[in-house]
Parts: C-alpha cells; structure tokens; sequence
C-alpha cells in the first residue's frame, strides 16, 4: 500500500512539473506578442494619429483600453487612416502607453514634432528624459536619419532647434 501511494505521489509530482514547464513558454510568447502588439501600435499611433493630433493631446489622456478602443473607433469614423487589422495594435498601446495605469509622462509643450518623429521607435519617456550637449542631438539626430527615421530638412531643424533647447545637458 505504501508503494502505490508513493508511486502515485510521484506521478502527481511529474504531472504537476509537466503542466508548469509547459505553461511557462506560453506565457513568454504571450508577453512577446503584447509587446509586438504594443511595438506595431506605436508604429500606427506615429503614422496615423498625429497626422491630425499633437502627440500631446492624447499623452494627456489616461482611458483603459474601452476607452481608448472608443477613441479609435470614432477617430476611423471621422477618416483616420486606420487598417482593420492595426486597430487592436494601435488600442494596446494606446492602453500600455496611456493607460490608468500608465507611468508615462505627458509630452512636453512643443514637442509633439520630436514625439511624431521620434516616438516611432522610442517611448517618449526616453526622448524626454534624456540630457545632451548640442553636438551629441546633432550626432543623434543625423545618425536616426541615416537609420531610416522619417523627416524633411525644415522638420529636422525644428526637432534639433526643439531638442537643444529644451534637453541639453546641464
């Protein structure tokens, strides 16, 4: 009797490790996914809804995701250039990024440029909360170029102009 219970212990136990070493990789390819999600919203955030809204007007705002899954919604109905398939992208950033529970601070004044530019590959937070000489904004802003960031000659000026006045190194 003591070696079927034991023996059925056992196979509890290997039972039980089974099901957490399976459910660990799905939880990491899920949280990958959100932060795909999260990545390809702050693409479509950057391409579509500054086209018409200073970043800041919306980095002000903190909605759970019905909220801002509302806002989009009613942005596409007024023309926003949202595909069908980048609207839960774009409503999972907007909640990670602005969100209630989001740490996240608001765009400072004038810097929506810097934020649409920018902000589609680095959080705000990063931008803003970063300290350079005039050369080290200049070295950056042309090294993103090169990379691939979009901008036109007058906008990179203005980004630059905005950059070193506002965040340069003390």
């Amino acid at each position: 009797m003591a070696k079927s219970v034991t023996a059925s212990r056992i196979a509890v136990c290997a039972v039980f490790l089974c099901l957490c070493v399976s459910v660990v990789p799905n939880v990491s390819a899920q949280e990958k996914n959100n932060a795909d999600l999260v990545t390809k919203g702050r693409q479509v955030f950057a391409l579509t809804c500054t086209q018409c809204h200073g970043a800041s007007h919306t980095t002000i705002q903190r909605k759970p995701a019905a909220g801002w899954r509302k806002t989009v919604y009613t942005m596409i109905s007024r023309g926003a250039p949202v595909l069908p398939g980048e609207t839960e992208a774009l409503v999972a950033y907007l909640t990670s990024s602005f969100g209630p529970g989001s740490t996240q601070q608001p765009i400072p004044a004038g810097g929506e440029i810097v934020a649409g530019s920018c902000g589609t590959c680095h959080p705000a937070a990063l931008v803003f909360g970063t300290r350079k000489s005039e050369s080290d904004w200049t070295a950056t802003v042309k090294r993103m170029r090169s990379l691939g960031a979009s901008m036109t000659d007058t906008q990179e000026k203005e980004i630059l102009d905005y950059l070193i006045r506002n965040l340069a190194a003390q």
